[in-house]
């Protein structure tokens, strides 16, 4: 018998949302809280069981496939269509030297976040995915999925960084960010989870000026150097407001929360996941809302 662990970190994107897709500079962080996935594998006659958890420990998929004789994935009428078959089937393309037809493999993955907070189910299936085929991550997620992979790169990382496409390919840079004001900052979850790939569908149809992907990179680097909660909110709105015209919507704030007299910044797929706040004017506005899912930096950022 042999076991092997791995894990990968959530991620909350804080600047160049849909932009980082046209090579805007982007600022993204990573979540204390992940995905872990265990892999045992055992003498048999050629099979997977694949079984996942969410955070309340509740189980949520379980399926046993059949390893062929080349070694790849057969598929039921109920699993060909799932993500999951897809990825073990180019997983297995990218390094066809893990499965055996005389083993068995026995995997577990268990979320610490609830699946629809948006903080990177996916990324971090993907990343741990890898880790296991030993492949690169973010060769085996353009085979898999539209976007622009900055979900990976924090997985893989584990730390902050920045983060832009460069002929397609990324480009990272592992920065340390943990601002003065952090103790001021408030995440909000609104309940209201996004489907990424209709989002991501939605931005392709619109027209990106290259002074609007400057300008986001700008804004990523200013945000990145901000010393006051102030200096921090207004260079949060401006970004807002450039992602609310080129996505031709209003800015969240306006159109949900026009009486909040703070600033709100959305994090990840525009309107629906978490938003980003100061703490003193967000905890009694929000829960006078009925939101009641809050997190301080010290407890969702990996510092």
């Amino acid at each position: 018998m042999r076991s092997s662990s791995f894990f990968s970190h959530g991620k909350i994107l804080i600047s160049g949302e849909y932009l980082v897709m046209d090579g805007a500079l982007s600022l993204a962080l990573p979540t204390k809280l992940g995905q872990h996935m265990e892999v045992v594998e055992t003498e048999g006659e050629g099979f997977l069981i694949w079984t996942a958890f969410r955070s309340d420990q509740e189980k949520w998929f379980s399926e046993e496939f059949k390893i062929s004789h080349n070694g790849s994935i057969a598929a039921s009428k109920f699993n060909e269509q799932t993500i999951l078959f897809k990825a073990l089937n180019v997983a297995h393309e990218m390094n066809p030297s893990v499965y055996k037809s005389n083993r068995n493999y026995n995997v577990v993955t268990r979320l610490e976040f609830p699946n629809d907070w948006g903080l990177g189910s996916s990324s971090t299936f993907i990343t741990n995915l890898s880790h296991w085929f030993r492949i690169e991550p973010y060769e085996l997620f353009k085979k898999i999925w539209n976007g622009s992979g900055y979900d990976i790169a924090v997985a893989e990382k584990g730390c902050s960084i920045l983060y832009h496409l460069k002929s397609g390919a990324p480009i990272i840079q592992t920065v340390q960010w943990e601002p003065e004001f952090k103790d001021e900052l408030l995440f909000v979850y609104l309940g209201k989870k996004q489907l990424s790939e209709k989002e991501i569908g939605h931005y392709k149809q619109k027209k990106v000026s290259g002074d609007q992907i400057s300008r986001i990179s700008s804004l990523t680097i200013e945000i990145l150097k901000s010393k006051n909660l102030e200096k921090f909110q207004e260079l949060i709105g401006e970004h807002e407001s450039i992602i609310s015209e080129v996505l031709e919507r209003p800015t969240l704030q306006s159109g949900l929360f026009e009486d909040y007299k703070g600033t709100i910044k959305s994090l990840g797929a525009w309107g629906g996941d978490f938003i980003l706040t100061g703490k003193s004017q967000g905890v009694p506005y929000f829960t006078s809302k009925g939101y009641h899912t809050f997190f301080s930096w010290d407890e969702l950022i990996q510092n």
